[in-house]
């Protein structure tokens, strides 16, 4: 009699042990799920601010080409009235040479 309590104790002890670590993995699977979850919305936050720094890229890049076209356009202004002046005073360099020799 004494032997079948001390196997029905051991099964107890063995059910016992069984349990408590079937708790324990299920309390690690669940913490290791809420971990998992936690670096996915990360990641989502981490995509969703590059694909933002991205698209201020774009624009920024946008804007410059906008005004390199812009001080191309001016440069070509400029170079227009420069050629003009250099025309007029020519002209008034030969009219006043025209008028000396008179």
């Amino acid at each position: 009699m004494q032997t079948k309590t001390v196997a029905t104790s051991l099964a107890a002890i063995v059910i016992v042990c069984l349990a408590a670590a079937t708790g324990c993995a299920k309390k690690d699977v669940d913490a290791l799920r809420n971990d998992l979850n936690a670096v996915s919305e990360t990641a989502n936050a981490a995509k969703t601010s590059g694909d933002e720094a991205k698209r201020m890229a774009a624009m920024a890049n946008e804007t410059a080409n906008e005004a390199k076209t812009m001080a191309a356009d001016a440069k070509a202004t400029a170079d227009e009235g420069v050629a003009c002046c250099q025309t007029t005073n020519e002209k008034l360099d030969r009219m006043f040479e025209k008028s000396m020799r008179k």
